[in-house]
């Protein structure tokens, strides 16, 4: 319909809108029309689809720790993650100092960053915000080439031209932006699989490090985590509004980050510029996008394609997007629920993790991380902050987690231990439940640690005043009793001699 649309506008001469409205009949709903039909088809089909419960594709072989599964047959130890984790990290480094940097000793040093949340004019972000000094150079990697002799000749194609500027090698600036593709492919992984519940492709490939004028910019800095912000959301058809979707990015992403936009991309840029002089789509790519993949942006197939190359020789499969998004639900519910209230009948409350997965806690428990237990028994609802889901992951998965701003090197997760025990970094989270008693002990526990001492004064003090009071009561009700009786008595004896003895013994008791 569009191809007929752009056909017409062409044909006539029309602009889009007015070519659009000729054929508008036959893709609108309730108008007889092929159109109608498939429309009809394919929401009886969604219908037959969400009523149908998910077939479980996970099986817990470890169901104590839920420390292994059998994903579709093959054997997932969540131990291994690390591993995996780790071997995204060294990778993004080894391209980052070789590929990128080309082992120049290149780094800007950061402390205190400013960051406007509420700024939404069109171009800002963190890196252009003039408080922070420390990004106001951007010709840092320009002048580390020209001052390298081996690297000068081999970017250099001329001294300078007539206007006293360097003439570039072209070929050279895209084999280096291939490399600095490669290096992004790393990063966009990184962030994906270690920033709590995975995204989507389609939410991360399309992220914008700095406001433009259609969108918010993806890259913020929420006190000392820098978090991607994803917005896409399946319900902005029905709501007419995309939901933002933080994501904590874990300690040697987020410098990589750091370190990548504030050197690397200025050189990028200008890279870009001189290779594909009339291509603006690509040189606004580099000016923009966080993650670019040489002239274009990624694809979720390409995104699958190095994620396997990471899995495979890990658990002997390569485990793509779609897998990873099982796989990461089914161990996030069971290793680190951070006080969850275990509830999967009350579809009612919404999961964290399930919205940083883009979807409804309703869609995870019909189709993400099933096994025969959740079908059989209780759901799981996770209760703390998106940040505090995303750090809780890294830390469950023994990588430093967002929130520490730290250099890449010093956070790499061979490092985790020693910074752990240091206390330079989070190192603890909700350990697993077995039941949902335990779930409701973990939480009754945790609400009582801080008034505890608070409750245990209270109690005592009421205990106190009721002892005191108790005995005042008592005390007086037996005095007057007895006051009564030896008013009796006396009556009773006023006339005896034994009256005096009596009357002695009475008072004494």
């Amino acid at each position: 319909m569009l191809i007929a649309i752009k056909r017409h506008a062409k044909l006539k001469n029309l602009e889009d809108l007015k070519a659009c409205a000729v054929f508008k009949q036959w893709f609108k709903e309730k108008v007889d029309s092929t159109f109608n039909t498939l429309c009809t088809f394919q929401k009886y089909a969604s219908m037959l689809a969400h009523i149908e419960p998910g077939l479980p594709n996970i099986v817990w072989m470890d169901r104590i720790n839920y420390k292994t599964m059998r994903f579709q047959g093959h054997t997932v130890e969540f131990d291994k993650l690390t591993t995996l984790f780790s071997n995204v990290e060294s990778e993004a480094v080894s391209l980052w100092e070789e590929q990128v940097l080309m082992n120049l000793p290149i780094r800007v040093e950061y402390g205190q960053i400013t960051d406007d949340l509420a700024n939404s004019e069109v171009g800002y972000s963190l890196f252009s915000d003039r408080r922070n000094k420390c990004f106001i150079d951007r010709d840092i990697l320009v002048r580390a080439i020209l001052a390298d002799p081996i690297l000068s000749k081999r970017f250099l194609a001329g001294d300078m031209d007539n206007q006293g500027q360097p003439i570039w090698n072209v070929v050279e600036l895209q084999k280096w932006l291939f490399g600095y593709s490669l290096f992004h492919a790393a990063q966009i992984t990184s962030a994906n699989i270690k920033g709590g519940a995975p995204s989507r492709g389609t939410e991360m490939e399309c992220i914008e490090y700095m406001n433009s004028t259609t969108r918010i910019r993806g890259l913020v800095l929420m006190g000392s985590h820098l978090a991607v912000l994803c917005q896409y959301h399946k319900s902005a058809s029905i709501t007419g509004t995309d939901k933002l979707i933080p994501h904590s990015l874990d300690a040697v992403t987020s410098d990589l980050i750091f370190q990548d936009l504030a050197i690397a991309r200025p050189f990028a840029e200008l890279a870009a510029y001189i290779c594909y002089p009339h291509d603006l789509e690509v040189q606004h790519r580099y000016h923009s996008y966080l993650f670019i993949n040489n002239k274009k942006l990624f694809d979720t197939p390409q995104l699958t394609k190095h994620l396997k190359s990471h899995t495979l020789p890990i658990f002997q499969v390569g485990f793509g997007v779609a897998d990873w998004r099982h796989i990461s639900a089914a161990f996030r519910r069971k290793i680190c629920p951070a006080m969850e209230i275990i509830v999967e009948e009350d579809e009612s409350e919404e999961s964290i993790h399930a919205l940083q997965s883009a979807h409804s806690r309703h869609t995870e428990n019909r189709l993400y991380g099933l096994s025969p237990e959740a079908l059989a028994g209780a759901a799981e609802d996770v209760l703390p902050l998106f940040l505090d889901a995303s750090t809780d992951w890294q830390v469950a998965c023994k990588i430093v987690p967002g929130g520490h701003l730290l250099s890449y090197s010093e956070a790499r997760a061979s490092n985790f231990t020693s910074l752990a025990a240091a206390k330079k970094i989070k190192a603890n989270y909700t350990t697993p439940a077995r039941t949902i008693e335990q779930v409701m002990d973990r939480v009754m526990i945790a609400l009582d640690t801080g008034l505890e001492k608070q409750t245990k004064n209270i109690l005592t003090c009421i205990n106190k005043e009721l002892d005191e009071l108790i005995a005042t009561k008592i005390t007086n009700i037996l005095e007057t009793k007895l006051t009564q009786t030896l008013d009796k008595i006396s009556e009773l004896f006023a006339s005896s001699e034994q009256f005096f003895f009596l009357d002695t013994t009475i008072t004494q008791f």
